[in-house]
């Protein structure tokens, strides 16, 4: 494959899990202002990102073949989920919209007084709106719209024919006559793109569509059927003129009942959708959605004729749950025709091509579409129905049943969320399962700020392990900061959460369950919130004790710095808890020590480079050796003074000697006491070599009066094996001088 095409396509995957993160955030907030103020616009709020989602998805252009795939599947998820919204979107916009019409109206009255029929009325343009963005089933036939852009009259070969005598037969230019051979593909493709603009509600259309075509007669066909759209067409203020129409309606009802048992199957199609006629087009519906829109047509049409007075013979479910079950096959179809003939189920979107081949080929198509049905969006419509009948316990049950399917996740957290609240905020065992399903989602994908929210809906045993499990994964500064504001907000406190985490440190340290860097991880929880910097620092003198005694000085020096990038000792200078000064006053004795440290290695460093200067001056031939030397001497001396200060400095200091009496400082005290031994020890014999390198004894004798001094008592705390190893070298070092003085 292409290196550019596999490139694109990850961008593209890249581009998809973007969209995907974004969802999630605005899902968040959405979610998060609905539990704050019960805004009833919540599936306005969950809805609006989504379809903005699924126009940016759309908008991709898949290139690999794994980001296609990953694509496909992004878009169906989005567009299954925004389906379920976009229906109670779509109720509150019809119940606005019509209410807000002021003029006499049969269809705007019986909208806005009729909550059944508005229910019905929002099923059905909502299967029309899936229908236009799917373009699948029934709407498939749309595909073949730009096939008729070149066909000016769909009978202009029959007029032709019919100009001569002897071809003219039963031919004529109304449609429900015979077309000339030459016309009959275009007269069936044009029916049929028809009847699929009519599935997708787009009814103006396929009225101009025909008009352009040269089949005008079937723009009174379609204009009658606008009667359920517009409520301008159905005036009370004008009876007359209705009058007039809703005669011609029953008219065409009773004409079109005789004609479609004859009709062919695209002509069938559509009398039967204008007409309400269910039983026809459920006969030729493979997908459930199609069925939907069929039952759902029929229904509406049944009420509204018969509200404005056409006493119509269609027995259709009056409730939106019976017509999902309907459509689901979970009940009776209790409509029927006498007179229709058995009809089989053909290609309803053949191209007309006539060739065999085309059409066993959209044959298996429809099959395969019939076989994996619509687990695309056949999830959503049974919740659909749930949540319109206020259902919330048995919506809570359709959404733990249906764990493990991350493709409904987000929409499942925001049912146990809405359910939670229209429940009065009871707890309920599905609830949580949701919730901490969609939480391990979220963590998957590293969303840790919006945890907290979903986990305040927890029980207080399981949000603290939900929480303290998330913060165990988190590594990022600014993502361990948003998620501990986030914690606030959902009424968590951050700190006892901050400090659960850190304890378990050294928790796991004692019980050898976590490595040292896992440990000092687990530490900087404290970091981000000056309320707990005293047990920052208290806890980060108690892992450096450890990392000390095992000679993890880098560690320690992380831990040290970490703790001066974030001020945290200026901050706790002021302090007059005494275990706060004790730990303030032990960790600059740590820091010292490290200082002391780089100032010996920095040393050290110096006095080689020192005796590479002098050899170097040694083999030069120029005048003003001497004083070259003495310059190098010179820098050295003063680098060996600012050591051995620094040295010096550590071992004076009193935060190693610090400690309070009882058993809770028992441990410290301990630990502590071996650290002065083994590194008093270290860092004097450091000072020596500082001095012997410098070839000053003198300042060798000065570490025997360091031992000496009495304010220090270094005696006590180095051990007698320590003690006797310095004062040996001592002796060898500047032994001449005590034997001369």
């Amino acid at each position: 494959m292409d290196e550019t095409y596999v490139m694109e396509g990850n961008r593209n995957q890249q581009f998809v899990e973007n969209i995907a993160d974004a969802l999630n955030e605005d899902f968040h907030d959405a979610l998060l202002d609905f539990v704050k103020t019960e805004n009833e616009s919540i599936w306005e709020n969950l809805y609006s990102p989504l379809e903005a989602g699924l126009l940016a998805l759309n908008r991709l252009e898949p290139t690999a073949t794994s980001a296609s795939a990953g694509l496909k599947t992004a878009i169906q998820n989005v567009n299954g989920e925004l389906r379920t919204y976009s229906f109670f979107v779509m109720l509150t916009q019809i119940e606005n919209e019509f209410a807000g019409y002021n003029n006499p109206s049969y269809l705007r009255d019986l909208i806005v007084e009729d909550q059944n029929f508005r229910q019905i009325y929002t099923l059905w343009r909502w299967t029309q709106a899936g229908a236009e963005q799917e373009k699948r089933g029934f709407a498939d036939l749309k595909r073949q719209y730009k096939e008729m852009e070149h066909v000016k009259d769909i009978r202009s070969g029959t007029a032709r024919s019919l100009a001569s005598a002897t071809h003219r037969g039963k031919l004529g230019i109304d449609l429900d006559c015979e077309a000339a051979e030459e016309d009959q593909e275009n007269t069936e493709k044009l029916i049929a793109i028809l009847f699929s603009l009519v599935r997708s509600g787009q009814v103006d259309e396929a009225s101009e569509l025909a008009r352009k075509k040269g089949a005008s007669s079937l723009c009174l066909l379609l204009n009658i059927y606008s009667l359920a759209f517009d409520p301008a067409l159905s005036p009370r203020n004008d009876e007359s003129t209705f009058s007039l129409c809703v005669h011609n309606l029953v008219l065409l009802h009773s004409t079109f009942k005789r004609l479609i048992p004859s009709d062919d199957v695209h002509s069938r199609m559509l009398r039967s959708a204008v007409c309400g006629f269910t039983d026809p087009l459920l006969s030729l519906a493979t997908r459930t959605d199609d069925r939907l829109w069929a039952i759902a047509n029929g229904a509406v049409l049944a009420k509204f004729f018969n509200y404005i007075g056409v006493d119509l013979p269609n027995e259709c479910p009056n409730s939106v749950e019976s017509i999902f079950s309907l459509a689901a096959g979970e009940g009776r179809h209790c409509i029927h025709f006498a007179t229709y003939l058995p009809m089989p189920r053909p290609s309803i979107s053949l191209r007309f091509s006539g060739e065999a081949k085309r059409k066993r080929a959209r044959r298996k198509e429809i099959a395969k579409e019939k076989k994996d049905g619509d687990a695309d969006l056949s999830p959503y419509y049974k919740i659909t129905n749930l949540l319109l009948n206020e259902q919330w316990r048995q919506v809570l049950e359709w959404a733990s049943g249906r764990k493990g399917e991350e493709e409904t996740v987000r929409l499942r957290a925001a049912l146990a969320i809405i359910c939670y609240v229209k429940l009065d905020k009871n707890d309920d065992p599905c609830c949580s399962q949701i919730l901490m399903e969609y939480i391990e989602y979220l963590r998957k994908r590293s969303l840790f700020r919006l945890i907290p929210f979903f986990a305040s809906f927890l029980s207080t045993e399981l949000a603290a392990k939900c929480l303290k499990d998330t913060m165990n994964e988190m590594r990022s500064a600014d993502d361990r900061a948003q998620f501990l504001r986030a914690s606030e907000d959902a009424s968590f406190n951050k700190n006892v959460l901050s400090r659960g985490v850190a304890q378990s440190a050294i928790d796991g340290i004692n019980n050898s369950e976590i490595q040292a860097t896992e440990a000092v991880d687990k530490w900087k929880w404290l970091l981000y919130d000056e309320e707990t910097f005293d047990e920052a620092l208290v806890l980060a003198n108690t892992l450096i004790r450890r990392f000390l005694l095992s000679n993890s000085v880098d560690l320690v020096k992380h831990i040290v710095t970490e703790c001066s990038a974030r001020a945290i000792p200026d901050f706790l200078q002021s302090s007059e808890v005494p275990e706060t000064q004790r730990a303030l006053s032990e960790f600059q004795n740590h820091s010292i020590y490290l200082e002391a440290l780089d100032a010996y290695e920095n040393y050290m460093q110096k006095v080689l480079e020192a005796k590479a200067q002098m050899q170097s001056i040694e083999n030069d031939r120029n005048e003003g050796k001497e004083e070259r030397k003495q310059r190098v001497r010179a820098r050295l001396d003063v680098q060996k003074e600012k050591t051995a200060d620094v040295l010096i400095k550590f071992i004076r200091h009193r935060g190693w000697k610090n400690v309070a009496a009882g058993r809770q400082e028992e441990e410290r005290r301990e630990q502590l006491a071996s650290l002065r031994d083994r590194i008093y020890r270290s860092m004097l014999d450091k000072l020596m070599t500082v001095f012997d390198a410098a070839e000053d004894s003198q300042g060798v004798v000065e570490v025997a009066n360091l031992l000496a001094e009495s304010a220090l008592n270094l005696p006590l705390h180095i051990s007698k094996a320590n003690l006797r190893a310095l004062l040996d070298r001592v002796h060898r070092l500047a032994g001449h001088i005590f034997t001369e003085s």
